[in-house]
C-alpha cells in the first residue's frame, strides 16, 4: 500500500501511470505528475478551507491538462508512464 507522501514524491519526480477505481466503479488509467515543468503557472493563491485529506492525492493529468484527484486506497497499479519519455512544451 502506498502512502500519500510516497505517491507525491514519485509524482514530483516523473510522469506516472495510475490505474484506479473511480467512486462509480469504473476503472480509469491516468498519466499524471507533479513535476513543476508540466504544471500551469500559479495565478492566485487560494486559502484552503478544508482539511487535507490523507487518503486523496491531487495531481496534474497530462492527458487532459487539468487537475484531477484519486483516492489512494482505490489504486490498482502504478507504473512509469510511457509519456515520461516525451517532451511537453
Amino acid at each position: 500500500m502506498w502512502t500519500k507522501t510516497e505517491l507525491r514524491d514519485l509524482a514530483k519526480s516523473q510522469i506516472i501511470e495510475v490505474t484506479f477505481k473511480k467512486k462509480n466503479g469504473d476503472v480509469r488509467v491516468m498519466d499524471c505528475t507533479l513535476l513543476e515543468k508540466y504544471l500551469p503557472p500559479q495565478q492566485d493563491i487560494e486559502v484552503t478551507t478544508t482539511a487535507d485529506n490523507p487518503n486523496v492525492l491531487a495531481v496534474w493529468d497530462v492527458g487532459v491538462s487539468g487537475w484531477r484527484s484519486f483516492r489512494i486506497d482505490s489504486i490498482i497499479s502504478i507504473t512509469k508512464s510511457p509519456k515520461s519519455m516525451l517532451r511537453f512544451y
